[in-house]
């Protein structure tokens, strides 16, 4: 056996004229060089971008780049749009193959204009110790980019984007990223039912301006020292310090549900298919977008529908597969 490389362009011209040998434009050759895998490259999905997709209105959909598609067409590219179902979920692979998979959210997500992205993660993940390092980088360099791994910190994200959800004008162009969720599945149930003070009366706070505005109203109109004294009548003792943590599985599951509509995507990270078997808080109802690497007939049946879908991928060593409910296509993802 003799191995030929040839070059993108050769590849691709190679492709089409296999489409007109056999008179089939739809068919889609494989092709697959384990040696060859590429980084995220900005100028190179840019040019593709161009053009495949021409101008892109961000406001409608936000294309994410994984890797290079094994059937010759280049970039693999996912947009997600502004409707229900579009969150994203993968099972499966290594923590280097996840970590891929990952980072290329995170850096297709910093393209985008205004983009705001927020990863959550248990911090005992063996995921999260992998790319830790990489990601508190990128939160230095740029602003968009949120990463929180203490449960309170992680309750206090969940309700304020819950909240958000109220501001119909508001335009979101949020991915948020979940790693270990499965884990932290029992230190929410065993978080307070009931939210913290903090945050029932976090939305109130937008009323303050006007506020304002009334007091100045009653300052002129009885003085000046009329509130203060009316203010030091009614003040409280005060309070403990509560702990600002609680279940947040029914916001999350709310989130899920309606995020994708106000632009807030979410993708979850699972290291086998035992959390979509046990944990019924999250259907799969919202995610359309689902990406696996070799699983056992058993779990693709779980996790995609149909057993045979994944057929042979364990011979095709760090290949990555999407499916919508469609169609299987399969990549080589960028490396992280």
């Amino acid at each position: 056996v003799k191995n030929i490389y040839i070059d993108g362009e050769t590849r691709y011209a190679l492709c089409q004229n296999i489409r007109s040998f056999l008179q089939a434009e739809d068919y889609l050759p494989v092709y697959m060089d384990e040696t060859e895998k590429k980084s995220y490259s900005l100028p190179q999905i840019q040019q593709w971008e161009e053009k495949n997709l021409g101008r892109v209105d961000y406001s409608r959909q936000i294309p994410l780049y994984w890797g290079e598609a094994l059937d010759l067409t280049g970039c693999f590219m996912v947009p997600l749009l502004h409707r229900r179902g579009e969150n994203i979920m993968s099972v499966g692979g290594t923590e280097e193959e996840q970590m891929q998979l990952l980072m290329s959210q995170v850096y297709s997500m910093q393209r985008i204009p205004g983009h705001r992205i927020i990863v959550l993660a248990d911090s005992y993940s063996r995921l999260f110790d992998l790319c830790e390092e990489k990601l508190l980088d990128l939160q230095e360099e740029d602003s968009g980019v949120e990463v929180y791994s203490s449960l309170e910190d992680i309750c206090r994200i969940v309700n304020e984007l819950t909240e958000s959800l109220r501001d119909r004008r508001r335009e979101n162009r949020t991915l948020v990223i979940w790693i270990g969720l499965e884990d932290l599945y029992d230190e929410f149930r065993n978080a307070p039912d009931t939210k913290p003070r903090a945050f029932k009366n976090s939305h109130r706070e937008k009323k303050k301006d006007v506020n304002d505005l009334l007091d100045e109203k009653w300052n002129q109109l009885f003085g000046e020292d009329f509130l203060s004294e009316t203010d030091s009548d009614l003040e409280e003792e005060p309070e403990d310090e509560e702990e600002l943590i609680y279940n947040a599985l029914e916001d999350i599951s709310s989130l899920l549900h309606t995020g994708p509509r106000s632009g807030i995507f979410h993708s979850i990270i699972y290291d086998t298919v035992y959390p979509v078997k046990h944990n019924r808080e999250i259907s799969m109802e919202n995610f359309r977008h689902k990406f696996a690497f070799a699983l056992g007939r058993d779990d693709c049946l779980e996790f995609l529908g149909r057993s045979n879908l994944l057929e042979g991928m364990e011979q095709q060593k760090g290949v990555a597969a999407y499916y919508d409910g469609k169609i299987v296509r399969k990549f080589i993802p960028y490396e992280a």
